[in-house]
């Protein structure tokens, strides 16, 4: 996941663990990367939250109202709607 933050240029300082500056969760940006590896490693990272809670905010945290359309993300979609529409069948199975 470290190779995967850099070519996102994520900056731990400015970004929080699963959200960016700009308001995206790292999963909606694996989710239509249509790399599953990157997919996996994503989900594995989120699937050792301890507090269920909270696995399951990340797991549904939407993009912010004004969405990132340059990569087909749009405001308000969670990271299974981002990948139903720009991914292959893989990483949305």
């Amino acid at each position: 996941m470290y190779e995967f933050k850099v070519s996102l240029r994520w900056i731990e300082s400015e970004n929080e663990a699963w959200v960016c500056r700009d308001g995206v969760p790292l999963l909606a940006y694996a989710s239509v990367t249509d790399c599953v590896l990157v997919v996996r490693e994503v989900l594995a990272a989120i699937d050792q939250i301890e507090d269920r809670r909270e696995r399951y905010k990340v797991l549904n945290t939407r993009v912010s109202k004004k969405g990132l359309v340059e990569l087909g993300i749009l405001g308000h979609m969670t990271p299974l709607m981002s990948a139903m529409i720009t991914s292959k069948h893989c990483p949305v199975s």
